[in-house]
């Protein structure tokens, strides 16, 4: 259990640098690179962590390897956060002419709905939160072309969401992308279920 005295079984150097320090019973965790060659198999090891998993310190053989403040934490996530932002904006402008098509393309009601978030955030592309809901999107816009012939010219709720259903049951990877997460999917798929009845979205 971590925060309590552990010996290394095993550790794995990876090319990067970083390394996999694992114990007895599979407990493992990711030591960055610039730690190398300072943990072998057989050493003593505490960590100590916060939020959770999230180790802030760690001693060897009795001896400090590291400690970080709350203030070094803090100031560590701030430039995780800002590094993530400037990676969405390079991302937005590499693919902006994309982006742009790709919005276009929109059926009315998605259209509509990014529009909306548009217009209340400017730069809302420029953002991870923009691409991931334009990804969103997309992905339903997908999903209900492909189930309306499958509708049979009947729009009822219930006829819909029995073809919502049996997708969701049994997706379709040449229709929804591969990248889904169980979040996006279902997101996508209830978006389209609001498009093949016309609602707003």
């Amino acid at each position: 259990m971590f925060d309590e005295p552990m010996v290394v079984e095993r550790v794995t150097q990876y090319r990067e640098g970083d390394a996999e320090i694992r114990f007895a019973g599979g407990l493992c965790f990711c030591l960055g690179k610039e730690h190398k060659g300072k943990i072998k198999a057989g050493d003593t090891v505490r960590t100590y962590s916060t939020q959770g998993s999230l180790i802030r310190g760690m001693d060897v053989n009795g001896e400090r390897l590291f400690y970080k403040t709350d203030e070094q934490l803090e100031a560590e996530h701030q430039e995780q956060v800002a590094e993530s932002e400037r990676e969405h904006l390079r991302h937005f402008k590499k693919k902006e002419p994309e982006i742009k098509r790709q919005i276009s393309a929109l059926s009315p009601r998605l259209k509509a709905r990014m529009e909306r978030f548009l217009k209340e955030t400017p730069d809302f592309l420029k953002k991870g939160d923009g691409q991931y809901e334009l990804f969103i999107l997309v992905e339903a816009d997908k999903i209900a072309m492909h189930l309306r012939p499958k509708l049979e010219q009947d729009y009822s709720e219930k006829n819909v969401r029995r073809a919502c259903v049996a997708f969701r049951d049994c997706p379709d990877y040449t229709v929804a992308s591969k990248e889904h997460s169980g979040n996006t999917f279902g997101c996508a798929l209830q978006l389209a279920f609001r498009v093949l009845l016309d609602l707003e979205c």
